[in-house]
């Protein structure tokens, strides 16, 4: 058996007990997290994202669009039938649940107040009406382990815009949901994202961030701030001076989720699943190996019916020579087999016969641009006429012609024009069948 290389592009991982749930291809798969016990939970042709394990480990909540809008699905962690938890024709996006295990947190722009900006929702696990979890805008949140607190983003990160440093960046803001009080975390040196917060065991909220040093002297678009590179944080839920959690070097960075005991956190880096020991602060890569699927056959058949792009009768009208696919060809136009002229990866096209019907000119690619190119009618040589690039009129095709009748010393005409314009010559040259003959590969 081949050994396959480690599987990349990997996206938006969770964790539980030593198993990670992530997205490949757009379907869902899970993972033991020394990369092996590889399994498809899902093989649709919608897109799944955001998996999150269940507190207990026995469910995953994701995102799909199989229903034309993106909404709340849960499936048996060990696989199985998928059970639909929204249906509203808003986007609906998994980021959570709750510690309990009763609710998924989902991120939609129902509701109102804000003009169809984002609010966190959620919905119960056993189905039923989602509700609203507080009365602002959020992007992202994670409950606090004894669901008194909510941290929450009220901007969603700015993952496509690194080094961004604005008011649009994702702030990050506490809320006590018991007594409807919010307070915002914040270093007023710091201007960039907080984003994608995860609420630990140990009081403190996870987040990514891409800090330097000298933060307070950087300007927004300077040289300065391209250095940032996105890392794992982690302040107090009362506020403080933040710590750098983990030390990559990419800036590549995102969708961090922190497992229910709070002991690990896994994360995209570099088109990759890293994993974080919350308690060490060590870091390590769970290397995935998926096999590709096998085909049936590695070599495709295609059926030619009716996507000739150019053809030509032979002087005889018995045969035709067409161009598809960037090959030539010729077929009986009553009975007879079908000839394969040319079978290059070039991009061979506009087949012209000679007056005698035995040659078969065409322009093609092969060379590296377009050139005139000869062939016997049977494909067995093939050779280039010219040697210069044909550069149409801006906005034109080139057209090939060859004339059908020969003149008296029995050679024949190949012209190049822009098509449309037959007044201006690219190219012509007189041949000889003696000549085409003489000159075979």
């Amino acid at each position: 058996m081949p050994a396959f290389a480690q599987t990349r592009l990997l996206r938006q991982p969770s964790y539980h007990n030593g198993k990670v749930a992530f997205i490949y291809q757009n379907d869902l798969w899970t993972a033991a997290e020394d990369g092996k016990n590889v399994k498809r939970l899902t093989a649709t042709k919608a897109t799944e994202s955001f998996p999150r394990f269940s507190p207990d480990g026995k469910w995953i909540a994701y995102t799909s669009n199989r229903e034309g809008y993106l909404s709340v699905f849960v499936i048996p962690a060990e696989g199985g039938a998928s059970g639909q938890l929204t249906f509203s024709s808003s986007n609906d996006r998994v980021v959570g649940w709750a510690p309990d295990g009763k609710r998924i947190l989902f991120v939609t722009s129902r509701g109102v107040g804000f003009g169809g900006t984002q609010s966190l929702w959620e919905a119960p696990l056993d189905g039923g009406l989602e509700t609203e979890i507080i009365p602002d805008r959020a992007a992202w949140g994670a409950y606090s382990p004894d669901m008194r607190y909510l941290a929450y983003n009220r901007h969603a990160a700015q993952g496509y815009r690194k080094h961004y440093r604005g008011s649009a960046a994702a702030d990050l803001w506490v809320t006590d949901l018991a007594a409807r009080t919010f307070r915002r975390i914040d270093d007023p040196d710091y201007r960039g994202n907080w984003g994608f917060p995860m609420y630990g065991k140990d009081g403190n909220i996870y987040f990514v961030a891409d800090r330097l040093p000298n933060e307070k002297s950087v300007k927004p678009g300077s040289p300065e701030v391209m250095k940032s590179i996105n890392n794992i944080w982690k302040v107090s839920d009362k506020g403080g001076k933040p710590v750098q959690v983990t030390h990559h070097t990419s800036g590549n960075l995102f969708v961090p989720d922190m497992s229910a005991d709070g002991r690990t956190i896994v994360y995209e880096e570099s088109f990759g699943i890293w994993k974080l020991d919350v308690a060490s602060g060590r870091t390590s890569e769970i290397q995935v190996r998926i096999e590709p699927p096998e085909r049936d056959s590695p070599v495709e058949t295609i059926t030619i019916d009716s996507i000739a792009d150019a053809f030509d009768l032979s002087p005889s009208a018995k045969r035709a020579a067409i161009s598809a696919r960037g090959r030539i060809f010729t077929i009986a136009t009553e009975q007879g087999e079908v000839r394969r002229v040319t079978d290059t990866m070039a991009h061979d096209r506009m087949p012209r016969w000679s007056p005698d019907g035995k040659w078969i000119v065409f322009l093609s690619d092969r060379s590296g641009r377009d050139e005139v190119w000869i062939s016997e009618e049977r494909g067995s040589t093939a050779r280039k006429l010219t040697d210069k690039a044909f550069r149409g009129v801006p906005g034109r095709s080139l057209e090939l012609t060859v004339n059908s009748k020969p003149a008296m010393d029995g050679s024949w005409r190949i012209r190049i024009t822009p098509a449309g314009d037959s007044r201006t010559l690219y190219y012509e040259e007189w041949v000889a069948d003696r000549k085409a003959q003489a000159d075979k590969l």
